[in-house]
């Protein structure tokens, strides 16, 4: 009989037929976890009282468990090793064509053109003028009063008195040498007066278009301004009793 080879590894032998029969053993049994160690005989062992240490038993791990098992939906992720680089991005520019201008296009500007400088006898003529009408001017503005009663019918309030014609032809020939161009027409009325404020509107817009119909002057330098209240009473020209007072109903001419 062939007597069994030795291993010896420090204090511990254990035969070839020994150590053949544990890795047949232990792997007849892959699903338990640990070492299975031989049982002790006097074939096997010498007679020394060796000791065979074997490692620490281990605890039996339990298989891991899934929420998502027999689940055939799952996406798979799949992270980069390496961080993303920097995007490529690229850029793309297209010229803005300008749309060709439009040549039919007319534009209208009124032009201010300086009359030219008065002669001597437009000044002297229009100091009579001044003096005539009584006229309150300055070197940008000035100011004409005209007794609003004096100018139109009694009872009708659009219609020119014929006897207030030629005070009003001075009035133009003054409007019309002066260099003060813009005319505006304000009537004053009195306060206790019923539609007053009506008949002093219908009696501005009336001596306006007199104007337009009997003068050289531009149409569109003419224009009327709201009627307004006589804020003073002045004394009634002709009255016996001193220190009576009376509302006048006057237009204003406002040249600049």
């Amino acid at each position: 009989m062939k007597t069994p080879t030795l291993l010896r590894t420090g204090r511990a032998c254990v035969t070839a037929g020994a150590l053949s029969l544990f890795l047949t053993a232990t792997s007849a049994y892959p699903q338990q976890r640990g070492v299975v160690i031989p049982a002790r005989s006097s074939s096997t062992l010498d007679e020394t009282n060796a000791v065979v240490t074997a490692p620490a038993p281990v605890a039996p791990v339990a298989p891991l468990t899934s929420s998502i098992r027999d689940k055939s939906n799952v996406s798979q992720v799949t992270v980069p090793a390496s961080p993303p680089g920097k995007a490529s991005i690229s850029t793309s520019s297209e010229p803005i064509m300008t749309p060709a201008p439009d040549t039919n296009v007319v534009a209208i500007q009124r032009v201010e053109v300086t009359p030219p400088p008065l002669d001597v006898a437009t000044i002297k003529r229009l100091a009579e003028l001044r003096d005539e009408l009584g006229v309150a001017e300055s070197a940008a503005r000035a100011r004409i009063n005209l007794p609003a009663d004096d100018l139109f019918i009694s009872g009708e309030e659009t219609k020119i008195e014929p006897l207030a014609e030629p005070a009003l032809e001075s009035v133009v020939e003054y409007l019309e040498r002066t260099l003060k161009k813009n005319v505006t027409v304000k009537s004053l009325y009195d306060p206790l007066e019923e539609g007053g404020k009506e008949r002093a509107w219908s009696r501005t817009l009336a001596l306006i278009d007199w104007l337009k119909a009997n003068s050289a002057l531009e149409p569109d330098r003419l224009k009327a301004t709201s009627p307004e209240v006589l804020s003073k009473a002045t004394p009634k020209a002709y009255s016996l009793n001193i220190g009576e007072v009376e509302y006048v109903n006057r237009i204003e001419l406002h040249l600049e």
